[in-house]
């Protein structure tokens, strides 16, 4: 029994003067192996994000784009309602309005008893391109644009009940 002892004492001795090997261990390697994994998850999901980033991009450029076209679109669109040959020809056409022959100017004074009185005078004007119905006489004249008018008075009587001008006026 003694040797059992002894031989079981040399085995203790044997195991704890065993050294360790020199390479790597388990532990290390699995270490390293999770390192590597997560960076390439992580290389992944940067991709990814990086994709999605870029599409994102490229729809925002896009729906600019569209909106930039929209946008010269309706400015085309707002000029050609608002130019003025077209004004001109809806009021002549839809509207029936058509160029003035003449411009009516009126004149308010207050006779002698405090009352309103309106006299109107009546000047006709030539449109561009049109000869001129009036020769030279004592109805012409000559205005500072050098247009040729013709002044007409009318006797106009205006009913005013008080002091600033107001209610219908009649040609006589």
């Amino acid at each position: 029994m003694n040797m059992r002892r002894n031989q079981v004492k040399s085995a203790k001795k044997k195991g704890a003067e065993k050294k360790p090997k020199g390479g790597l261990s388990f532990g290390f390697f699995l270490f390293v192996v999770g390192i590597v994994a997560s960076s390439m998850m992580l290389m992944v999901l940067l991709q990814q994000f990086a994709l999605k980033s870029d599409l994102s991009a490229r729809k925002t450029e896009s729906r600019m784009n569209s909106e930039l076209t929209r946008q010269k679109s309706l400015r085309l669109q707002l000029a050609k309602l608002m130019s003025p040959g077209r004004i001109e020809k809806m009021a002549k056409d839809d509207l029936g309005m058509e160029e003035p022959s003449g411009v009516i100017y009126l004149k308010y004074t207050k006779d002698a008893q405090g009352n309103m009185a309106c006299t109107s005078t009546y000047e006709s004007q030539e449109t561009p391109g049109t000869p001129s119905d009036s020769t030279a006489g004592a109805d012409a004249s000559k205005s500072a644009s050098g247009k040729t008018t013709e002044e007409k008075t009318a006797d106009t009587s205006a009913s005013v009940a008080g002091k600033e001008p107001s209610g219908t006026l009649t040609k006589q």
